[in-house]
């Protein structure tokens, strides 16, 4: 995945570098995924509404 991202952004990678993609990843499961982007979409309407999360 580190090389997709390289690749994307145009970035060459370092030949001297040791970091492995297996080293960077890690399993995700879609339910996280999908409850991360329901809590941000609720905090961005949240901001855009003038309302702030009570400490």
């Amino acid at each position: 995945m580190m090389h997709a991202i390289q690749v994307k952004l145009g970035i060459t990678n370092d030949r001297d570098s040791n970091i492995a993609d297996a080293d960077l990843e890690m399993e995700t499961n879609p339910d996280d995924v999908l409850s991360e982007i329901a809590r941000l979409e609720l905090r961005e309407k949240n901001h855009a509404n003038g309302r702030r999360k009570p400490k």
